[in-house]
């Protein structure tokens, strides 16, 4: 150590400071966001709450379950239903589409029973935010295990077929799916 310039050996230290403060932040950053991230799953989880948490539980827990990656299943809700996270008081899970798809995840009812386990009805698609959730992250996941390819499984889920559509390529390609997220004004 005698050779060391004595400025390169502060500018060293600084420099390995500014590193140990940069990494504590972004530790105490990531564990808030993750705190933040239990209490709203927690939330969601009672039959009470707003049907924008209980969506936000539904595929935090079904995604994780399922293996269907969070991006892919934030995104297919977006484009479904315009679902826009944990803070859209406004979202309504009462959706159908033109070929006859229900809910949140707009499940069409004839296929969805494969998943449940059991026959159901639209109304119950319809309003059960937990089991129209888990049935669209089982079909996710069961069409990527038939093709080995996130956007064939969201191209299937769309439109019946392994096609990589604008739909397929959105849902793959957006991995910050938070920027569709609504934000209350502080």
């Amino acid at each position: 150590m005698k050779n060391v310039n004595p400025k390169t050996a502060v500018f060293f230290w600084f420099l390995c400071i500014f590193a140990v403060i940069g990494f504590v932040f972004f530790k105490v950053q990531r564990i808030e966001e993750e705190k933040e991230a239990q209490y709203l799953e927690q939330l969601g989880s009672e039959p009470s709450a707003p049907v924008c948490l209980q969506m936000y539980s539904c595929i935090e827990k079904y995604s994780k379950m399922y293996k269907v990656p969070r991006h892919v299943a934030y995104n297919v809700a977006f484009r479904e239903t315009r679902y826009q996270g944990p803070f859209h008081w406004s979202y309504n899970t009462n959706h159908r589409s033109s070929a006859g798809a229900v809910g949140p995840m707009q499940i069409i009812t004839k296929y969805s029973y494969r998943y449940a386990g059991r026959r159901v009805s639209d109304k119950e698609l319809m309003n059960n935010v937990e089991l129209n959730v888990s049935v669209s992250m089982k079909m996710l996941r069961k069409r990527f295990e038939m093709y080995r390819d996130w956007g064939k499984a969201c191209g299937g889920y769309n439109t019946g077929s392994p096609v990589l559509n604008d739909y397929a390529i959105y849902c793959v390609s957006n991995k910050d799916y938070k920027k569709n997220w609504f934000r209350p004004k502080n």
